[in-house]
């Protein structure tokens, strides 16, 4: 469990804090560990059981991924007996497969009235705040803020006499197109930015 944590707190955590700050980002993870443990304690007011562990505020994590880097392609190892290799599954299918799984699970759960020791409610409750303020970034434009990015400056094309050479863009190096590269799945641009930095 530790290790399945932690591997996907790598999966998820240094993108969003790199696309957000650090300072914003712990922010956004100790509120998904809240309202991870909230949402398990509504569930089980009465409950006897300890939950502890971050696997709730890595869910939120989770959850703000699927939002900010939903093309992104996660690669994955297999290893059956003789037979192994790799293969890559999009954010945007693996993630909600994997809140599908914790939701059915905590509705078994409470259907059988019964616990195998796993906070699934702390998983839908962390990954459904995760998803939500990473999409409320991304209405209010924050993301940009957040990242430092200012928007480019508007160019009044009227004013431009007809004997001025075109304009051309700068090319963008910093952090926020590198990951708009990334999330783009677009390789060859995000090495090119990177090479450039």
């Amino acid at each position: 469990h530790l290790i399945g944590n932690l591997l996907f707190l790598l999966l998820t955590g240094p993108f969003l804090e790199n696309r957000w700050g650090r300072s914003t980002y712990l922010l956004f993870y100790l509120g998904a560990g809240v309202a991870a443990a909230g949402l398990f304690a509504w569930r089980d007011p009465f409950g006897t059981s300890a939950l502890i562990g971050a696997s709730g505020a890595i869910a939120g994590a989770m959850g703000a991924f699927l939002v900010v880097f939903a093309t992104v392609r996660i690669k994955f190892a297999y290893w059956l007996g003789l037979f192994w290799g790799t293969f890559a599954v999009p954010a945007w299918l693996l993630m909600p497969l994997w809140f599908a799984h914790e939701l059915a699970s905590a509705r078994l759960m409470d259907l059988h009235g019964t616990t195998d020791g796993v906070a699934y409610w702390a998983h839908v409750g962390g990954f459904v705040f995760g998803a939500a303020v990473a999409a409320l970034f991304r209405a209010t434009g924050l993301v940009a803020q957040l990242a430092g990015v200012e928007r480019p400056a508007r160019v009044d094309r009227a004013n431009v006499p007809d004997t001025a050479e075109p304009l051309e863009a700068e090319p963008e190096t910093g952090d926020a197109a590198l990951w708009a590269a990334v999330a783009r799945a677009d390789r060859a641009g995000a090495l090119q930015i990177w090479k450039a930095r």
